[in-house]
């Protein structure tokens, strides 16, 4: 009933939700062996929602990816970075928080850090490799450009990638998801 998963012991139902957006590009930012800006941050987002519906058959994150001009963006995680336009997204710091600390009997601050299962850091960080020797983002815009769950979202109104679209797309094309060019 319980999977031990960062030192935290989670319900079977815990394991199965969704993290939050923000969160999973912080831990891109911060995990990313190369540098990354807003424009790749979304791309990268985009291909990590893809493995998880393909590998997982889950989502990673519950927000949803639009079909925007320069390719899918997840539009809360957009908002949170878009002051540093083009440049480089800094590493990123959890928040703080307040926990009661049963030895002492009072509270203490901690960085309030998202608890990612192992397995599904192995995901994340797959993607994160499969892209790290693309130098320019723009490659990532044309590589999304030419695939087919960005393509059907972008001629529809409200041009919103479907999740169920990006698993059947993916599954018979791990190729593209992964980078790979066999």
């Amino acid at each position: 009933m319980y999977k031990k998963c960062n030192s935290y012991y989670l319900s079977k139902e815990m394991r199965f939700m969704e993290y939050n957006a923000i969160e999973i590009a912080k831990y891109v930012i911060n995990n990313a062996t190369y540098e990354i800006s807003n424009l790749e941050l979304q791309k990268i987002m985009y291909y990590i929602q893809a493995a998880f519906l393909v590998e997982r058959n889950k989502q990673c994150f519950r927000e949803e990816l639009c079909a925007w001009e320069y390719g899918p963006v997840v539009k809360e995680v957009y908002d949170e970075f878009k002051v540093y336009g083009r440049s480089i997204i800094p590493p990123q710091e959890q928040a703080d928080k307040i926990v009661f600390d049963a030895k002492t009997f009072g509270v203490k601050r901690v960085k309030d850090e998202l608890i990612i299962c192992e397995g599904d850091k192995i995901i994340i960080n797959r993607v994160l490799k499969a892209y790290s020797d693309i130098q320019d983002p723009f490659e990532l815009v044309e590589k999304t450009h030419s695939e087919d769950p960005w393509i059907n979202a972008r001629i529809t109104p409200e041009k919103i990638i479907k999740n169920d679209e990006i698993r059947s797309y993916y599954a018979l094309n791990k190729n593209k998801l992964y980078n790979r060019s066999n």
